[in-house]
């Protein structure tokens, strides 16, 4: 529990100004103090209320759910405050609280559904938002606040974004069952070359490394199909439409049964998949469920 007698009348209206400029800088111009009283202050403000109140950035300041509670029970009565100071507490015993998730299609298909429920049933209290997007336009959101946490396909190195790398999974080659082709060894480039092929869109990064990886060997790919998902390549592979490649976590024990299955020549890259954050936006739930998803895959 947060003493409100920790937190002193000075702190309150510096925290104020703050929330209002949305720089530090500004706001230390308003209540007539250096930029550097204007931080201890939040800084004081922030170790006794246990929980970051805002984030800083280049062009500013931006205010944590922590902030929007507390600014909700300031300068109203001392019991508003208290209710507010309550709220926080609630945010760091996982009581309250949200988090917002972007991720691809397949990733959220094949590696969410179970650190999901689990998080949901031990912490039913807090709100849980997914959103699908590629991998190139999660990363975007992550850099601009739109979520917490992305779950994306391959390497990233970015600046200021923190990769946590979950696993890799194999490309493998999927055929029609009723092509008939089995074979002890894996593929050749050449032999994939040769196939009609159904793969996601050109904008996809594992469409990308694909291209790359037979660029580099010298060889062109027959592309009959161009698909938004992996679900749908499968379903079009099962028809007997094409063959196809993908990552070995997009295959359920259903789709071992439909189709034929293939490893793919060591010159395809397995495809690496992994959680990118902010490095400043870790609050209490994001760090939770984080610790949920590694220890689900």
């Amino acid at each position: 529990m947060i003493d409100l007698h920790n937190i002193t009348s000075q702190q309150l209206r510096i925290f104020l100004a703050v929330m209002n400029e949305g720089s530090l800088g500004r706001a230390a111009k308003k209540v007539y103090l250096s930029q550097p009283a204007v931080s201890q202050a939040i800084a004081a403000l922030e170790q006794t209320v246990g929980t970051k109140l805002f984030h800083r950035t280049n062009k500013g300041v931006i205010p944590t759910p922590a902030a929007h509670f507390l600014k909700e029970g300031v300068n109203r009565s001392d019991a508003c405050l208290v209710a507010a100071l309550n709220k926080i507490s609630e945010l760091g015993e996982m009581k309250r609280g949200s988090i917002s998730i972007a991720s691809s299609d397949t990733l959220s298909l094949y590696l969410l559904p179970k650190p999901l429920s689990n998080f949901r049933n031990e912490y039913p209290d807090i709100e849980l938002r997914v959103t699908n997007r590629s991998s190139d336009a999660i990363v975007e959101m992550v850099k601009n606040r739109e979520v917490d946490i992305g779950l994306i396909s391959n390497s990233l190195n970015e600046n200021g974004i923190s990769v946590l790398q979950i696993d890799k999974s194999p490309m493998v080659l999927i055929m029609p069952a009723k092509s008939g082709y089995l074979s002890r060894n894996p593929p050749t480039m050449n032999d994939i070359a040769n196939l009609d092929l159904i793969l996601l869109e050109k904008s996809s990064r594992i469409r990308q490394e694909i291209e790359q990886a037979f660029a580099r060997a010298g060889i062109s790919l027959k592309v009959a199909m161009e698909v938004s998902s992996f679900e749908v390549a499968k379903t079009f592979v099962r028809e007997g439409l094409a063959s196809s490649l993908l990552p070995a976590i997009a295959l359920t024990k259903a789709d071992l049964k439909d189709m034929i299955v293939n490893a793919t020549p060591k010159q395809i890259n397995p495809v690496s998949y992994g959680l990118i954050s902010l490095f400043d936006t870790h609050d209490p739930a994001t760090r939770k469920f984080m610790n949920f998803f590694l220890n689900e895959n």
